[in-house]
């Protein structure tokens, strides 16, 4: 995010956009941060949880929801695979325990 002008042998840090900071370390460490990376085919993707108290300025804040939206293809996609996993699972390990219950 933030633009680096170099002019010759100089180079200037230009402030982020959303911030207005000079520092280009926006991102802290959080209380919850669990990240993974898992192979998927011939690529890898990751899932990243991040959680703690809300920093960020409200004129932050809306920006990113502007350019962020929660509301997509990809966000419905998988929250209906994990949902469809869990329940998956839910229904093995019912399946399993009446199994055992019977005998």
């Amino acid at each position: 995010m933030n633009s680096e002008i170099s002019s010759g042998s100089q180079q200037q840090v230009l402030p982020n956009e959303l911030t207005g900071k000079d520092d280009p370390s926006t991102w802290v460490s959080h209380p919850i941060d669990i990240r993974i990376s898992m192979p998927l085919l011939h690529t890898r993707f990751y899932f990243t949880i991040v959680a703690g108290r809300e920093r960020r300025p409200d004129h932050r804040r809306r920006t990113e929801r502007k350019n962020f939206p929660i509301l997509t293809f990809g966000n419905a996609f998988f929250v209906l695979g994990v949902t469809t996993l869990f329940t998956l699972i839910g229904l093995a390990i019912l399946i399993a325990r009446s199994a055992i219950i019977e005998y």
